[in-house]
């Protein structure tokens, strides 16, 4: 909410006599009805995971093996944390709350390559080199990856190791790849070959130089040190805009097998965002409205400068404005919050403590003091009470005072009033006089 106050008087001509018709006119506009909440946004990949997916090998062949695996919702919303309730104001909503989560969602996986498939299913496994590969596809449009790594161990053996007379011995190789490169960059392990899982056994040496079409390949894969974030006006969904694998293993460049998406069930989000309150300058109440601040007419000063000026001597009235904010937090599923009264001006001076009162060789200025400062609300350092207070540019306003507002369900009022001077900081041509205005601008910030 935005509200504009508008200064205006008029300054007596020399030996004339003051009249005591004359006012401070104080305009309020509300211009917008809507509270000003800052977030942020994020823009970083989306993978979140903790359910099974399906696994497809792929080959050159016209019959490709596919499997489809069951996956639980449920899984996935213990990934994400448990439920919970949190307040807009509080901004980026984090998964888990709390540390990292680890994504035991890729089932184990038993591979076995036929002759002739592949380009590369009739070399050594020695000769081939393996890479694991993730980012070309998301499971969640939100919340997005802020940390996490895939790791992978993928272990060879002979086709007759589970037989009566098994071939023995094992080759072995672990992949890491870090979710660095945001979506839709691929993010790639380092390319790696087979070894024998102990350099020391012939048996395994001989299964890291076998021919691959004679291997089976006991594939694990999972998660690790897993966090996502959204903004809380987003929800969380799945990305179904993408059928491309979400994990990949590649040998020599090639697919060699990969976890894609499932059917996306319906998921619910085991965050809940409270609102902030409603709230509003002067009562709240909608539309345009008008205060009149009764100051009388101004008498110039002859020194010495900086001076304040009388106001209101013959009227007996002085130069003040109520600026009142009420804020309703009218159930359970709203939270309470701070409400931050903002002030600006276009021509500031004196540290910005004065609005420069334009047309008068910049002689007059205007301070607004705080005179009565309403419950549960205190003054923005370095503002103190009786004391002139600190402006900001329109573009960037400057927090004046912070009103707390209750969680539980009720009406909350802060009643505020600040008092209007009139100061003259040096000396005007005896000629110069007639009627002056200035404006300044109220903003009320809920987070």
């Amino acid at each position: 909410m935005k509200i504009s106050n508008r200064t205006t008087g008029k300054l007596l001509p020399v030996g004339q006599p003051m009249k005591t018709n004359k006012t401070f006119i104080n305009k309020l506009k509300q211009d917008m009805s809507w509270m000003v909440v800052h977030c942020r946004w994020w823009s970083m990949p989306i993978w979140v995971g903790m359910i099974c997916l399906s696994v497809v090998a792929i080959s050159s062949s016209p019959s490709v093996f596919a499997e489809s695996l069951n996956w639980n919702a449920d899984t996935t919303l213990k990934v994400l944390g448990p439920e919970r309730t949190v307040k807009r104001s509080d901004g980026v909503i984090t998964y888990p709350a709390a540390g990292k989560a680890t994504l035991d969602v890729f089932p184990f996986y038993r591979k076995r390559i036929a002759s002739n498939t592949t380009s590369y299913d009739q070399k050594f496994l020695e000769d081939v080199r393996f890479q694991l590969r993730a980012g070309r596809g998301e499971i969640f449009k939100v919340p997005r990856v802020v940390s996490g790594s895939y790791e992978c161990t993928i272990i060879a053996k002979s086709h007759y190791y589970h037989t009566k007379h098994p071939i023995e011995g094992t080759a072995i190789q672990h992949f890491t790849v870090s979710l660095d490169k945001p979506y839709p960059n691929e993010n790639l392990s380092q390319p790696l070959y087979f070894q024998p899982e102990n350099p020391n056994n012939q048996d395994d040496k001989n299964i890291a130089e076998g021919r691959i079409s004679d291997l089976d390949f006991d594939v694990s894969c999972r998660g690790v040190n897993f966090s996502w974030q959204r903004n809380p006006d987003e929800k969380v969904e799945f990305d179904s805009d993408d059928n491309a694998p979400i994990l990949s293993i590649l040998a020599d460049g090639e697919e060699f097998m990969s976890w894609s998406k499932p059917r996306f069930p319906p998921i619910k989000d085991p965050v809940t965002v409270l609102d902030p309150p409603v709230c509003g300058l002067d009562f709240g109440t909608p539309g345009a409205f008008v205060g009149v601040v009764p100051m009388g007419e101004v008498l110039r000063s002859l020194g010495p400068y900086p001076k304040q000026l009388p106001t209101g001597e013959f009227s007996r009235s002085g130069g003040y404005f109520p600026m009142n904010i009420i804020c309703t937090v009218s159930d359970k599923n709203k939270a309470g919050g701070v409400a931050t009264l903002q002030f600006s001006a276009s021509q500031l001076a004196d540290n910005n403590e004065s609005i420069v009162v334009p047309d008068f060789d910049d002689a007059l200025r205007i301070k607004v003091v705080p005179t009565m400062i309403g419950g549960n609300t205190q003054l923005a350092a370095p503002n103190v009470k009786d004391k002139p207070v600190k402006f900001g540019p329109p573009t960037n306003p400057a927090d004046v005072l912070y009103f707390t507002v209750g969680d539980t369900p009720n009406t909350y009022v802060s009643q505020n009033q600040f008092n209007v001077e009139v100061w003259q900081v040096k000396a005007l041509n005896p000629g110069t006089y007639g009627e002056f205005q200035t404006t300044m601008n109220a903003t009320l910030v809920v987070r």
